[in-house]
């Protein structure tokens, strides 16, 4: 078999109900591909509404919560020579399995995604007038051009539109179950630490723009308050990663970057004020992330040497 597409879900049943039939429609030879989706712990209708979709869906129950530890069942569950993740909260273009599938013509790639757009709730066309461009990729929203390009971190595909050879997966070691969604905890960073591994492995990511997902924005997450506390997160998770991952040198460089961009970004508020309301809320969502960031540093190198 090609192709394992791996959705992994949580009480989301509603939204399996709506997506789960395009992922049985795509323009691909449906005895080249399955469809798994994992349960982690749900506690709803999921599985009725798996059963009542239908499809030839392969339906795998996790009790370990934590997006990670559904990941992995997943890949441990699947038969495709590529594994591609979509959210149950997203659908793709009919043609989303060929566009990425270019993508690993060349064998030393080891991981594809495409372009994340936003799928608005009934009532909206638009995001909010305080919500800055570089603001989107906190939604999952993705796009890094309109031509096929290699990419690195931390510019790596979206997670709701990511795809890896299974071999690959296999050779460097599943998600780390410390990162990734748990509960309404905003911890991330999972994708990001995979694509790090992929990279020191010697593999090649890259970024297709014709392979589209469609991602919903719910209307609750368009507050403020919301977005502040996912680039809070958003700080934690990278500083957590890259420990792992990068030298000294390079977390000394990157720590000392963001402590000085800190700083800028306290002492342009008052000017920002007046400039641009959009602008100021950026600042305050970057203030949050790098602060984020530094305290985490700080912390684990304060656990490191006690």
């Amino acid at each position: 078999m090609r192709w394992s597409i791996i959705v992994c879900t949580h009480n989301r049943a509603a939204y399996l109900k709506k997506n789960l039939p395009h992922l049985d429609a795509l323009e691909y030879p449906r005895s080249e591909y399955e469809i798994i989706v994992v349960d982690n712990a749900s506690t709803d209708d999921t599985p009725a509404v798996v059963k009542e979709v239908g499809c030839g869906i392969i339906y795998i129950f996790e009790q370990t919560a934590g997006l990670s530890h559904a990941r992995n069942r997943g890949i441990e569950s699947a038969n495709g020579e590529l594994v591609a993740f979509i959210d149950d909260d997203a659908w793709p273009e009919q043609d989303w399995l060929q566009q990425l599938e270019k993508g690993f013509v060349d064998k030393k790639v080891a991981c594809v995604g495409g372009k994340v757009l936003p799928d608005w709730e009934a009532g909206r066309v638009s995001w909010p007038d305080w919500v800055h461009p570089l603001l989107v990729a906190q939604y999952s929203i993705t796009g890094y051009g309109e031509i096929e390009r290699s990419t690195t971190y931390p510019n790596i595909p979206a997670g709701t539109n990511i795809a890896f050879r299974k071999c690959v997966l296999s050779s460097i070691g599943g998600f780390r179950p410390d990162l990734g969604r748990l509960g309404s905890c905003l911890i991330s960073g999972e994708e990001g630490e995979m694509c790090l591994r992929v990279q020191q492995a010697g593999y090649l990511i890259v970024y297709l723009p014709y392979a589209v997902v469609h991602h919903l924005i719910p209307e609750q997450r368009l507050t403020q308050e919301w977005l502040l506390s996912r680039c809070y997160w958003q700080g934690i998770s990278s500083a957590i990663v890259e420990r792992s991952v990068f030298t000294k040198k390079t977390l000394l460089f990157r720590t000392m970057r963001f402590a000085v961009l800190l700083v800028a970004a306290l002492l342009a508020t008052p000017v920002l004020v007046l400039i641009s309301p959009k602008l100021r809320f950026f600042c305050r969502c970057q203030k949050a992330l790098w602060r984020a960031y530094l305290l985490e540093m700080l912390r684990r190198t304060g656990n490191a040497t006690s």
